[in-house]
């Protein structure tokens, strides 16, 4: 059996990835709150505005996300996976703790939304080292008839943090008048978020180093410049990594990150059926994105993400287009039928991003190249829909964009190595050495 219910080990591994992908949803479901409380529209212009400038925080976390990658990647490399995985969680706990108890810019003005940068920024650093650096975990972790489903675990986990933090945001609205909301209730869900650091800190103690970092080790073969070692030798990889990572930034962060600012800001529908929506899909990436990955064990992982590429690039207009009815069954269906899409593609990248480097520079390498790709792309899909809409005055415009991507990562798939059988190996030169050990 392929699928089925992860292992315990690989929970602790993965635990990190429910707060990160928390935060930043988080984050994102309550920039229409927190745009008028940081960059309130008296100050800005507009209510398209202050989205715009809450968002461009949002993506300045991403941009500083590929430093995060290269300190945690080299430490991952040199010193183990566990240990750059502890400290990334430790610095994304602090950060949301502190947001939580910020002032606004009504309390202190222009200090408010500065301060919230800083915290952002220190959040995108440690988040550099993370969801790659459980990708690399999970897939030296396992066999290698498991590779697949073990790292697109990190999916599941990490839907777990996207539900939790859209069905907390759902019933806040549902129980909280929008004055209440901007007084006291969007500070609950930073509060809930460090409770969630705290429990992700623990399960990691518990977490082994993995099979591969410790036959490398005993081997003598860590690079003392892993990301030296993985832009010289494995270039390649590292240009494919990116392009992967590129695509399913803008996928992923316009179905589950844009979608719900965009359904409320720009189309104008209730914050409670919005988030009915954002639960149900998050529920489905949760639990099926694991699958995906599993369907990739068993035919391959270019087949599986190549249906998610040809499914966005014929619906995302049309699902855009029937959201526009703005009624209850268009808001929740559009919102599902779009990360559906996305997780055919996700659940094996997962296990892709990792098995196109050796052991030697697996961590920095999938981590710098994936970071380049979420800060350029997916930390700007919510930025460049927004504006898309606003320069065009065409609701549906967002959907090019994902369409553009969709054809051209079809070209790419045709090039891409297949790795779903491939021996996973210490260094470049150590072609066929087996490192994935099951656990």
């Amino acid at each position: 059996m392929l699928a089925g219910r992860p292992r315990a080990s690989q929970l602790y591994v993965a635990a990190g990835t429910t707060l990160e992908w928390y935060d930043f949803m988080l984050y994102a479901y309550l920039a229409p709150v927190m745009s008028e409380l940081f960059f309130p529209r008296a100050v800005t212009g507009s209510e398209l505005g202050s989205l715009l400038a809450t968002f461009g925080v949002f993506a300045a976390g991403f941009l500083v996300r590929p430093f995060g990658a290269i300190f945690l990647g080299r430490y991952g490399d040199t010193h183990g996976r566990r240990g750059a995985l502890l400290l990334s969680v430790l610095l994304m706990t602090l950060p949301i703790l502190a947001i939580g108890l910020l002032p606004t810019y009504d309390e202190i003005g222009w200090g408010a939304p500065a301060l919230l940068l800083v915290l952002r920024l220190i959040t995108g650093f440690a988040v550099g080292g993370e969801f790659s650096g459980v990708l690399v975990a999970l897939t030296e972790s396992a066999s290698q008839d498991r590779r697949g489903y073990a790292a697109a675990t990190a999916h599941f986990t990490s839907g777990i943090g996207v539900l939790v933090a859209s069905a907390l945001v759902a019933i806040l609205h549902g129980g909280l008048s929008d004055a209440q909301m901007a007084d006291f209730g969007w500070r609950i869900p930073f509060f809930v978020g460090t409770a969630l650091g705290v429990g992700a800190l623990v399960l990691r103690r518990h977490m082994r180093e993995t099979t591969s970092f410790e036959a490398a080790q005993q081997a003598g073969v860590l690079a003392a410049n892993p990301l030296g070692e993985a832009l010289r030798r494995e270039r390649g990889p590292f240009l494919y990594a990116f392009a992967l990572t590129a695509y399913m930034g803008v996928g992923y962060y316009t179905a589950a990150t844009f979608l719900p600012s965009y359904l409320q800001s720009i189309l104008d529908a209730g914050p409670e059926r919005v988030f009915i929506g954002t639960t149900a899909g998050a529920m489905v990436y949760a639990f099926l994105a694991p699958a995906a990955g599993a369907l990739s064990d068993r035919i391959g992982r270019k087949p599986v993400m190549r249906a998610g590429c040809l499914g966005l690039l014929v619906f995302t207009w049309p699902v855009f287009v029937l959201m526009g009815e703005v009624s209850f069954f268009t808001i929740v269906f559009g919102q599902v039928a779009l990360i559906a899409l996305v997780l055919l593609f996700t659940g094996p990248f997962t296990a892709v991003v990792a098995e196109l480097f050796p052991t030697s520079s697996r961590y920095s390498g999938a981590g710098v190249a994936y970071n380049l790709g979420t800060a350029v792309f997916a930390g700007t899909a919510p930025l460049i829909g927004t504006a898309l809409v606003k320069a065009t005055g065409y609701e549906p415009a967002p959907a090019f964009y994902v369409m553009s991507f969709s054809l051209a990562l079809l070209a790419v798939l045709t090039r891409l190595p297949e790795t779903y059988r491939r021996r996973l190996t210490l260094t470049p030169d150590a072609e066929g050495r087996e490192l994935s050990e099951a656990t």
